[in-house]
């Protein structure tokens, strides 16, 4: 009698540890998250109220180019397809190259970002990478490094 108390005792443990919540990683669903690149300029995101994938956007980094000037690429969150977060709390997107130009200059943009959120929700970090490709001079920022903050975090 004593052993059937006992394993029915391990089992009911068992069976209250598979159904406990566990922490994991990923964002605070509906947050904002501001913050910047390692070029300075500005980046923030906000994650959908279920938490399955970004909401709105922006990345901005700055480039040097084959005329020996820096400029700035940027992409917003408009027109550009869902950002999902998986459940490890990653998120990726390369956008399609962008015909556009600088001045009487055309060419194509692109722009990647990847990222992951901390266990506690709290702060994300990734990498932005834009380039740039014209007749006339290319552009690249190389791999720029990022981290956001959720709001009201230190």
């Amino acid at each position: 009698m004593a052993r059937a108390a006992g394993a029915v005792g391990a089992t009911v443990i068992a069976i209250c540890l598979l159904c406990a919540p566990f922490a994991m990683a990923g964002p605070r669903p509906g947050e904002r998250y501001d913050g910047r690149s390692a070029t300075g300029q500005r980046v923030y995101l906000s994650v959908r109220a279920d938490g399955s994938r970004l909401e709105r956007y922006t990345f901005i980094v700055r480039t040097r180019c084959t005329d020996g000037k820096r400029r700035t690429q940027g992409l917003l969150h408009p027109g550009e397809r869902r950002v999902p977060i998986d459940p490890a709390g990653s998120f990726s997107h390369r956008s399609p190259a962008y015909r556009g130009g600088y001045g009487r200059v055309r060419g194509r943009l692109r722009l990647t970002f990847s990222g992951t959120f901390d266990a506690a929700g709290d702060t994300a970090t990734g990498t932005i990478e834009a380039t740039f490709r014209a007749r006339r001079f290319d552009c690249s920022s190389g791999p720029v490094a990022f981290t956001v903050h959720r709001d009201g975090t230190a």
